[in-house]
């Protein structure tokens, strides 16, 4: 996927995740090639929606406030969907997300 992907692009995978240990398999994997990654959770589904980036992800004000300038009609409800994003922390060569030796 990396490969495929241009430096300013950004990839939304849908995820069904049978369990907690699932979803944190699959976000060692990604973290291994991509140093941004956000969550959205979807409380009312079962899935959860990852962002995925080469680059840093804008902040959730940033997106607020880009919302609120560029979209004129919300037929969606962005706010709730950026207001529930949880940010992975930055992939960082001498530090691990999540210590390997404990999963």
């Amino acid at each position: 996927m990396k490969q495929q992907l241009n430096e300013d692009g950004v990839i939304f995978l849908n995820l069904l995740p049978k369990d907690a240990a699932q979803l944190q398999q699959i976000l060692l994997l990604i973290r291994q090639a991509f140093n941004y990654v956000t969550l959205v959770e979807y409380p009312d589904h079962k899935n959860i929606v990852l962002i995925i980036s080469i680059k840093k992800i804008p902040d959730k004000q940033q997106l607020l406030d880009f919302t609120a300038k560029h979209v004129q009609e919300q037929s969606f409800d962005f706010q709730n969907i950026i207001t529930s994003m949880l940010y992975i922390p930055a992939k960082k060569a001498s530090l691990n997300f999540i210590d390997e030796e404990k999963v």
